[in-house]
């Protein structure tokens, strides 16, 4: 360890837990005796290891992947790929090497003379080589979160009563929405029903669509139903007066997800659709909605949509949307005090349009914004791996 003339290098089987048996003798093979008599077998292990090679390799790769390390690893980039790795800076960190393992310090084909040329490889190759050269400026450092701790709770159970059960569906319940003693269901097979909770009736079945009902939405202050079906199109369903107030064609392909938000007496509807578009509709309760003169923008991604969630905050509509190839799109779209929308354009550099890949082997199939006092926090369920996966995510503040 203090011969100045040696290198040492830990290889990746010293942080590999599957692979710790490199360092036993598993084939009994006879190296012979040191120099005291001692027979030379298994790795002498440190203290800390209990003698066991595999809590060994665990503790090192704890330590490699422990938030120290993460918090000071952008020193050791600024040494090996940075820029201490050459000129003042490494004389001042005492990271110098041999002048022949450094990239570029000479050209071996200029190189005549056979005994010449054979020296100098016998010396690279002896020494190595430096890796390249990739950073100039000092590496930025880790952001390092919190720890979490585990929060108390109990769980108490509650007995409950079946109160009335409903069987009229020919197929899946798509969404339920509560008013005023009223539940109303939407499903798949094209139908909205509504239930007087108090009478425990159904007093309404509409069909509204002879094609399933791929995607439902609510405004939160209307008592109107925003659906789309397979056939690309949206229709706004009247509660009060129990009939289709609006249907136009909104994509070109299959609508998966919509969202309906609210700014005074301004209504806006978001569809995302498998188009890979994410259009935004201006409407009002007393003016018909179409393809033309209702849609505000349009925002193109580069996969299918399956998921999208709205809101308004300080005179924006921030949109989230979920793709199938596990994106987050972060969409800021600006409204004018007399709430005329004015749509900031999408930036070459991402500063209105903020991609994340959150779910990065599957897709998003439901995406949530939370506000609280706090934070602004956005809830991802998906797949990552096959397995079903609910995420948190908090939204940090550009530098």
């Amino acid at each position: 360890m203090t011969n100045m003339s040696d290198f040492k290098e830990l290889i990746p089987e010293f942080f590999d837990t599957s692979k710790s048996d490199f360092l036993i003798n598993k084939k009994k093979i006879n190296f012979g005796h040191k120099w005291d008599g001692s027979v030379v077998n298994d790795i002498q292990l440190p203290p800390w290891a209990k003698n066991s090679a595999s809590t060994f390799i665990q503790i090192l790769r704890s330590a490699l992947e422990s938030n120290y390390v993460s918090a000071n690893i952008n020193h050791w980039i600024d040494l090996i790929f940075g820029y201490k790795q050459r000129g003042e800076e490494a004389v001042k960190s005492d990271n110098l090497f041999y002048h022949l393992c450094y990239e570029g310090s000479i050209n071996l084909s200029n190189v005549t003379d056979l005994a010449a040329r054979h020296a100098l490889e016998v010396q690279i190759l002896e020494f190595g080589q430096i890796p390249k050269q990739i950073f100039t400026t000092p590496h930025p450092q880790k952001l390092i979160h919190a720890k979490l701790h585990a929060v108390s709770c109990s769980v108490e159970s509650f007995a409950v009563e079946l109160i009335k059960s409903f069987t009229s569906f020919k197929d899946s319940i798509l969404s339920l929405f509560y008013s005023e003693n009223i539940l109303i269901s939407t499903g798949k097979d094209g139908n909205i029903k509504c239930f007087n909770i108090k009478e425990n009736t159904q007093i309404r079945n509409v069909q509204v669509s002879t094609y399933p009902i791929s995607a439902c939405a609510r405004f939160l202050n209307s008592t109107h139903i925003i659906c789309s079906s397979w056939n690309n199109s949206i229709l706004i369903y009247s509660l009060d007066y129990g009939r289709i107030c609006g249907e136009f064609e909104a994509h070109d392909d299959s609508i998966t997800c919509l969202k309906g938000i609210e700014n005074g007496i301004q209504k806006y509807i978001i569809s995302g659709s498998q188009d890979c578009y994410v259009k935004i509709w201006q409407w009002r309760n007393d003016q018909a909605i179409n393809k033309r003169t209702s849609l505000i923008d349009c925002l193109a991604v580069d996969d299918k949509i399956n998921c999208l969630d709205a809101t308004f905050q300080d005179q924006q509509i921030i949109i989230l949307i979920g793709c199938t190839n596990g994106e987050v799109i972060m969409w800021d779209v600006s409204i004018h005090k007399h709430f005329e929308l004015k749509v900031k354009k999408i930036l070459k550099n991402d500063e209105e349009c903020i991609q994340l890949r959150v779910h990065p082997n599957d897709s998003i199939d439901y995406i949530l914004t939370i506000k609280t006092p706090q934070y602004n926090l956005i809830a991802t369920g998906g797949l990552d791996d096959k397995n079903t996966c609910l995420k948190i995510w908090r939204i940090l503040k550009k530098n």
